[in-house]
């Protein structure tokens, strides 16, 4: 699969970060991360798994966040496309008013359309509001929409739509 993904991440607990010299602190709860992989045969299939991964160099932004024990990748959406659509992604999903930006940029230091950040903060969601915000606004984007959950090594995928979206979090 090649196209842009958002992972949701849970941080168990509060915890500082150093991020372009100035100390932040991000407290515990739902994170989403946009991100994209595109031009190679499984690219979103092998960034996310080393997202997923503790034990890796830091390279991405967001290495920063889920290679630390307090974090967890709960799950991720795939939004399927052949173009770099990470930019509108995260600014639709900005848009919405359901999102904060806890670390100004971060994940967006190579945007060209001015996005606050490609990391941000859940307002007031419970794991189940915040998957069905996100299946909202990313079915918006008419291109084929995916859920993911990470079981052991591998990937359990479904393809969402309007009628199963609200049953993601049963499953």
């Amino acid at each position: 699969m090649e196209g842009a993904y958002v992972l949701l991440i849970k941080l168990s607990e509060k915890i500082s970060l150093n991020y372009k010299g100035s100390e932040y602190e991000l407290r515990d709860g739902l994170y989403i991360y946009v991100g994209s992989a595109i031009g190679y045969k499984n690219a979103i299939e092998k960034r996310v798994a080393r997202h997923i991964r503790k034990d890796k160099k830091v390279f991405w932004h967001v290495d920063r966040i889920t290679s630390i024990p307090q974090s967890e990748v709960l799950g991720f959406f795939v939004i399927m496309s052949h173009d770099k659509i990470e930019c509108d992604v995260s600014q639709r999903l900005f848009k919405s008013g359901n999102l904060s930006v806890p670390l100004p940029r971060f994940g967006a230091s190579d945007c060209k359309l001015g996005c606050p950040a490609h990391f941000y903060y859940c307002e007031n969601h419970t794991y189940t509001e915040c998957i069905r915000f996100l299946s909202d606004v990313l079915l918006k984007l008419n291109k084929p929409v995916l859920f993911c959950r990470p079981i052991d090594n591998a990937f359990s995928c479904k393809i969402i739509n309007r009628t199963n979206a609200k049953k993601l979090n049963q499953d």
